[in-house]
């Protein structure tokens, strides 16, 4: 199409995960093998295709799911912060040397996980070392939760805080006995170890430069599996958003 204004060209995939991309015929057993949760170097054996090439195509794709999980949460909500090894894999020059420190620090990046009982499901990369209010603040979707939610989390006095400033009741896992053992981050904590083996299992850590994009497809993955038409139902999602590539270019 031409427009007739800025007389600029576009097509029905421009600004869209595989605008640009060449031998998109390929792209078919590509989006298989992401369902299949193969590595960079198995899916450049099986398609021909150069590393380099894989590893483009892999985070253009997921960089496109960035905007779609905003779904409102339901009732009660789980909520609890999880910890990755800050990893700089793929850079040339590291700026993270030296020993590592025990316990939580700069060395570690934390993820809120976020789950309400009808699986919908939040994961936000927060900062280096232990959350704060103010980085919740920022990095957390707020507009997710709404005054008829209950938040579930472990004694955490910076969650805590965070709920009773935006006026939504809050309960801690202490006072299960109170509450005949409902109050609870089980599931999220299920979820949590769910997503580190499957980190581990299929890539042995990752960098945490795309740590958001692999989250989403671990959330995408989560979605699709019991789902019938597992391969066009991804297409849906990674062709929605006509701005991925530029957000790609912006990592």
């Amino acid at each position: 199409f031409k427009c007739v204004e800025c007389k600029k060209t576009f097509n029905e995939l421009t600004g869209t995960s595989i605008h640009r991309i060449h031998k998109k015929e390929l792209l078919d057993g590509f989006v298989r093998l992401m369902l299949e949760s193969k590595t960079i170097r198995q899916i450049s054996k099986e398609l021909n295709l150069s590393k380099q090439t894989v590893q483009n195509w892999r985070h253009k794709i997921l960089t496109s799911f960035n905007d779609l999980f905003t779904k409102e949460f339901k009732g009660i909500v789980e909520t609890d912060d999880t910890y990755f090894r800050f990893n700089e894999k793929g850079c040339r020059n590291t700026i993270n040397s030296g020993r590592k420190l025990r316990g939580i620090s700069n060395q570690q990046v934390s993820v809120m996980v976020t789950m309400d009982r009808y699986k919908t499901i939040d994961l936000r990369v927060v900062k280096l070392g232990r959350i704060t209010k103010s980085s919740l603040k920022s990095k957390l979707n707020l507009d997710r939760f709404n005054k008829s939610n209950i938040i579930y989390s472990d004694n955490s006095r910076i969650i805590k805080n965070l709920f009773k400033d935006l006026d939504i009741q809050h309960e801690t896992f202490v006072a299960k006995n109170k509450f005949n053992g409902l109050v609870h981050v089980q599931n999220v904590n299920n979820f949590t170890r769910r997503l580190k083996d499957w980190i581990k299992l299929n890539f042995n850590n990752v960098s945490t430069k795309y740590l958001h994009n692999y989250l989403n497809w671990f959330m995408m993955l989560e979605i699709l599996k019991n789902e019938k038409n597992q391969e066009d139902n991804f297409w849906n999602y990674l062709l929605d958003s006509n701005s991925s590539y530029k957000m790609f270019n912006e990592i």
